[in-house]
């Protein structure tokens, strides 16, 4: 691809300049290659290979207090400090060059995602009813489990939707902050049919108890202060001790999601 070359040489340029510049600051700026010392070939020449020593110049031995003087960037001669500049600018150019000509390949490989029929319509599916299992997918459009689990497992990969586990269940969501983890947690309540009554309840008849809850579901109460228990720990609903009873409301911020879900009609 024509933007690898890009991207490498940016780096490279970016690597050396920043790497000049602090050899530049720790010991000076002139620059001797030659072989390294004692690097002898077999044969008594000098072996393959150089060095590059960065010592004071004699000239400026003086200014810096010696040989083993601190010698900072901005003491160093204008031509170094531009051409360090001047290098650190190229270099950081051909890298934003680069990444410049990876966005649109990326953007495509998302796009891409969803020109498959199938994994299209599980997406659509996930954005119309949040809190969904691949179980519920599978079932309500007709795809097989593996198919539908295989689908998921490539939008999660390309960061179109999210999953989240929720009590005993791997729920799947659309990925944006269009819920919080409270939301999706009343979300993942109202799939449960005990569940939705319940809340429903407590929200049309603020502080309520669980044994008024009982008597008006028909179910036990033990059932009930499960529900309830998880709800007060999801941070749903909140418990007011009045007395000897615990009266339940649903949490004030979470009223507006509750209307909503119970408007649109998702079970």
């Amino acid at each position: 691809m024509h933007w690898k070359p890009h991207l490498c040489v940016g780096i490279l340029i970016l690597f050396l300049a920043i790497s000049c510049s602090l050899a530049y600051a720790e010991g000076g700026y002139e620059v001797v290659i030659g072989p390294p010392p004692g690097n002898v070939s077999p044969n008594g020449g000098a072996a393959a290979g150089y060095e590059i020593v960065l010592t004071p110049h004699p000239d400026d031995i003086s200014a810096t207090g010696g040989a083993d003087g601190d010698l900072t960037f901005w003491d160093l001669p204008l031509w170094i400090q531009i051409a360090i500049i001047s290098g650190a600018i190229g270099g950081l150019s051909f890298s934003l060059l680069g990444i410049a000509k990876i966005i649109p390949f990326i953007i495509a490989k998302i796009a891409d995602v969803l020109e498959n029929q199938n994994r299209r319509r599980i997406y659509t599916y996930v954005e119309k009813n949040p809190g969904c299992t691949t179980a519920e997918i599978s079932r309500n459009e007709s795809l097989n489990l593996g198919t539908v689990k295989h689908h998921t497992s490539m939008l999660e990969r390309s960061a179109r939707i999210t999953t989240e586990k929720i009590g005993r269940y791997v729920r799947l969501f659309k990925r944006s902050d269009d819920y919080s983890e409270r939301e999706k947690r009343l979300i993942a309540a109202m799939k449960s049919e005990t569940g939705r009554m319940i809340l429903i309840i407590i929200r049309d008849n603020s502080g309520i108890t669980n044994a008024r809850l009982s008597e008006m579901l028909g179910i036990p109460e033990g059932t009930v202060h499960w529900h309830t228990s998880r709800y007060i720990r999801d941070r749903i609903v909140i418990a007011e001790k009045k007395m000897k009873l615990k009266e339940l409301y649903i949490q004030n911020d979470l009223k507006p999601a509750l209307d909503m879900i119970i408007a649109s009609g998702q079970d």
